[in-house]
């Protein structure tokens, strides 16, 4: 770490993204675990997105998501997706797939096989952010629906151990 004019040590940009990602594994499914579905939803998104804003120059960005996340097109401005938005705010090297996909939960995202296309595109060293969280509080829309202490966790758990065995 190093000092800067005086104050707090800072540490340096590769070394807070190391750091990130390395204690993200450890702290992301306690995270979920330990909030409710909604604040877990804001929690994920927002850890992961300051992993991508530090990553290396040759790293890749996965999105995973529902219409929060999802590009639109030209049509439908200004409505966009954080996904869609997010190469204005990372180096321009890093490569952002995005699969997110409007009015998906994380049920019907795998469901639908959505998810084993994110896995088949996932590389070792890739950074993947995770957004799901109204569609799944739908009860209205048993396609979509999961309760928020048993299903919704187990899936967002599922996608973190999914993408740390690539």
């Amino acid at each position: 770490m190093r000092q800067v004019n005086g104050a707090m040590p800072v540490q340096s940009t590769k070394l807070a993204a190391r750091n990130l990602a390395t204690n993200l594994k450890r702290r992301l499914v306690r995270k979920i675990t330990r909030r409710p579905f909604w604040r877990a939803t804001l929690i994920v998104p927002f850890t992961l997105y300051c992993v991508a804003c530090t990553a290396d120059p040759r790293q890749r960005v996965l999105i995973a998501g529902d219409s929060t996340a999802s590009f639109y097109s030209a049509k439908y401005a200004p409505q966009t997706g954080w996904g869609q938005t997010l190469r204005y705010f990372i180096n321009d090297n890093v490569v952002i797939i995005n699969h997110a996909s409007s009015g998906r939960s994380t049920k019907s995202f795998i469901d639908e096989g959505r998810w084993k296309d994110v896995l088949r595109d996932v590389r070792p060293g890739d950074i993947a952010l995770i957004s799901f969280g109204h569609n799944d509080a739908r009860d209205d829309t048993p396609k979509r629906y999961t309760h928020p202490d048993t299903d919704f966790r187990d899936n967002l758990a599922r996608f973190a151990k999914d993408v740390q065995v690539k």
